[in-house]
């Protein structure tokens, strides 16, 4: 029986022109019909939302790590020669250094501004070890988008 980190996780059913934008917050793989499937869990704005590997969403199972953001559109259903037909997406993610805002912000993971009092805070915590660090500066933080 897997174990889920997040118990409220739901399968997420694509809806034309509906948008997930959220960071990956867990890669795993559940047994379903007797078959291995790959997924990863992403905690959007409305939820967490379980995604399974599909050959439309492969770029972003290749790309996307825990801790990445990603933006998925839903953008309908192709029909093929002989009735079938598949999904299509348009998709992005985001690798962000730590420090670094994401790309859009989620009410519900909006990082809490860094200020003054906190730096002070965080340097008096620390004591006399990073004496004479006063006016060193923070790395410049870098991005990688792809879009899948």
């Amino acid at each position: 029986m897997p174990t889920y980190k997040h118990k409220s996780t739901q399968d997420w059913k694509p809806v034309p022109g509906r948008i997930l934008k959220g960071r990956v917050e867990e890669r795993g793989s559940l047994v379903v019909d007797k078959k291995d499937r790959p997924f990863i869990t992403v905690q959007a704005e409305d939820g967490f939302w379980r995604l399974y590997e599909s050959k439309a969403l492969e770029d972003v199972f290749n790309l996307a790590q825990v801790r990445d953001w990603v933006e998925i559109e839903f953008l309908g259903k192709v029909a093929l020669v002989g009735g079938r037909t598949f999904n299509r997406f348009r998709t992005a993610v985001y690798q962000l250094d730590s420090g670094e805002a994401p790309p859009f912000q989620l009410s519900n993971l909006a990082p809490k501004p860094v200020t003054k009092e906190d730096v002070e805070h965080a340097a008096q915590e620390t004591g006399p070890q990073d004496a004479g660090n006063e006016g060193a500066s923070l790395p410049a933080a870098s991005s990688q988008r792809r879009r899948a």
